[in-house]
């Protein structure tokens, strides 16, 4: 049964993560698009050039394209923990970063509270 219930607790945790990932993502990128579109005329920024942007906001909506998000902020994680700041080019992968650093607050925070609620020392 316990199996079971972390297996659900993981699929669950991943899908999350992953479904936030890109929708921040697809945010951020649809705002660039957007103030590129309004901010430039035709001339400057041709309907090919975005065409391709749109095509590339799409491709960015992918499976794959979360998951190599979520792998970096990750990894971000990972080497803060051991005491290396690693400055990533990609402002996103940094707001990644941060949401996750949070999301992890809140849940040591959550459990913290669910075991003062339920009487548990720790």
């Amino acid at each position: 049964m316990r199996g079971i219930f972390n297996e659900t607790t993981f699929r669950n945790a991943l899908s999350e993560t992953l479904i936030g990932a890109i929708v921040t993502h697809q945010i951020a990128r649809g705002k660039e698009i957007s103030d590129r579109l309004i901010s430039k005329c035709i001339s400057t920024y041709p309907v090919s050039w975005a065409l391709a942007d749109i095509q590339n906001y799409l491709n960015e909506g992918s499976f794959y394209h979360g998951l190599a998000l979520i792998r970096e902020a990750a990894e971000m994680a990972n080497a803060k923990r051991r005491g290396k700041d690693i400055l990533l080019e990609d402002p996103l992968a940094q707001i990644m970063y941060k949401n996750l650093v949070l999301e992890q607050e809140i849940k040591e925070k959550n459990l913290e509270v669910e075991k003062e609620a339920i009487g548990v020392s720790q």
